[in-house]
């Protein structure tokens, strides 16, 4: 491809020159045919040193353009995006003598792959590998935001107590973000799912009855006091009679949670790991 396909990825990582733009552009050309996928498929790039990291769909891989006279291209896959469960940036040894890291890990805690940057040489080397570093963070953060999806769940129809079900849900999130399992940290969790599935799903489902209001929802025009999680089946019974479908708001509670996964998974990690 043309370098000018790969342009706004360049220089969104601060690759400017044209020379190095040729170059990457390449690199980018090899890494496409070796991993089997397209331009779109990327998420972004980031230099490491003076190779060039592609975060796609398909995992990450490093690229290198060896030799001077008889150039040759080297790709090296360095481990995939789905799976990845915590991202740490960390410096190893001294800066003088050690490295910085941008380490995977899984749901367990086992290290899935590593992309490293040496930190010897010159006094500029640091600065450099630092916003190389926190580019290429931030690439494959978004890009583990945007591959997360929920798992297969049953539909909450299924779960006698509609609060028992995001109870679940709230613990499977803070187990996939890879952090130590408290219960605490999964009411937190609850609560939070819970009162965006109150303001988002069910004034939604109440809109065409005139409910701008979730105390509409009540005949007393009050509802109790407590947090959402608490409330939410009593306030899940007054929802399904007004609009007069249990399918249809429990439909509305499943769209909710599946959308919110991947935000909340971020968000635990983010706050926790």
């Amino acid at each position: 491809m043309a370098v000018n396909d790969y342009l706004n990825l360049l220089l969104d990582a601060d690759i400017s020159d044209r020379h190095a733009q040729e170059k990457y552009g390449r690199c980018l050309d090899a890494v496409l045919a070796q991993e089997g996928a397209g331009v779109d498929d990327i998420f972004g790039v980031g230099q490491r040193h003076d190779d060039i990291c592609v975060v796609h769909r398909k995992g990450i891989a490093v690229a290198s353009e060896k030799g001077i006279f008889n150039t040759r291209i080297e790709v090296r896959r360095v481990g995939p995006i789905m799976g990845v469960a915590r991202l740490r940036k960390e410096v190893e040894g001294f800066k003088g003598r050690g490295g910085m890291s941008i380490i995977g890990y899984d749901a367990g805690g086992q290290e899935l792959w590593k992309v490293n940057w040496g930190l010897g040489g010159p006094d500029w080397v640091v600065p450099m590998v630092e916003r190389q570093s926190e580019h290429l963070f931030k690439v494959i953060s978004e890009a583990m935001d945007t591959v997360a999806e929920a798992p297969a769940r049953p539909s909450v129809s299924s779960a006698p107590s509609k609060a028992g079900a995001i109870m679940n849900w709230a613990a499977d999130v803070v187990r996939a973000a890879g952090v130590q399992m408290t219960g605490e940290r999964v009411e937190e969790h609850a609560n939070m799912v819970a009162a965006g599935i109150r303001m988002f799903g069910f004034l939604k489902l109440g809109a065409p009855y005139g409910i701008d209001d979730l105390d509409k929802f009540y005949p007393s025009g009050e509802m109790p006091d407590g947090p959402p999680i608490a409330t939410f089946d009593e306030l899940y019974r007054h929802v399904v009679a007004r609009v007069g479908s249990a399918s249809l708001v429990d439909r509305e509670i499943d769209q909710q949670l599946a959308g919110a996964w991947g935000e909340f998974v971020n968000g635990c990690r983010e706050t926790y790991a």
